[in-house]
C-alpha cells in the first residue's frame, strides 16, 4: 500500500515586555509535535476519542525536548513555574487554509521571579500531571531568554496540517 505523508507542525512566537510595556525580546521557532501529541490527534480525529476543546501553554525550564516526551515522563527537562497562577488556557480560532491560531487571543504569562526560560509546551491539563495529560508539543528556544519579576510573556502559536 502507498501513502501520501500528512505533516503537522506549530510555530510559535513570544514576545517579553518589562512593566512598563517594552519589548525586551521576541523568540520565534518552529515545531515539536512530540509522539504522544500526534496520537492524540489522529486519535480525536479518526475515533473521537479523548477529544479535548482545552489546551494549555505551560513554561519549560532547561533540557531538550524529545519526540518521545509525555506529560507523565519528560526526563530531558523540567517545568518553570515562576508565573502567576496555572498554565495559560490558550483559544484558538477556527481553522482556515489549513492553519489553527491563537493570533488575537494570546495567554499572558506574568513573571513572578527572576529566571531563564528554555522553552514552552502545550498540554490538555491546566496544573497537574497524570498519567492521562496529553503533551501536545513543545518547543526549545534558540537561545535561553532571561526574565525579571514583572515581565509579561504574550505567546502566539499557529499548528499547519499539510498533506501531499
Amino acid at each position: 500500500m502507498k501513502s501520501n505523508e500528512l505533516r503537522i507542525g506549530s510555530d510559535w512566537e513570544i514576545v517579553c515586555v518589562d512593566k512598563d510595556g517594552n519589548t525586551k525580546w521576541v523568540e520565534e521557532v518552529s515545531n515539536r509535535v512530540v509522539l504522544q501529541g500526534v496520537n492524540a490527534v489522529l486519535d480525536i480525529i479518526f475515533r473521537s476519542a479523548g477529544f479535548t476543546s482545552q489546551w494549555y501553554m505551560g513554561l519549560k525550564d532547561d533540557g531538550v525536548v524529545a519526540s518521545t516526551d509525555t506529560m507523565e515522563i519528560h526526563p530531558g527537562w523540567v517545568e518553570l513555574t515562576d508565573y502567576v497562577g496555572d498554565r495559560k488556557l490558550t483559544t484558538f480560532n477556527p481553522a482556515g487554509n489549513n492553519i489553527i491560531e491563537n493570533n488575537g487571543l494570546r495567554p499572558t504569562f506574568d513573571i513572578t521571579a527572576n529566571d531563564t526560560i528554555y522553552g514552552m509546551f502545550i498540554t490538555d491539563a491546566e496544573s497537574t500531571s497524570d498519567p492521562s495529560d496529553v503533551l501536545l508539543s513543545a518547543i526549545n528556544f534558540t537561545t535561553a531568554r532571561d526574565v525579571i519579576i514583572g515581565d509579561e510573556l504574550k505567546v502566539s502559536i499557529s499548528y499547519v496540517l499539510i498533506g501531499n
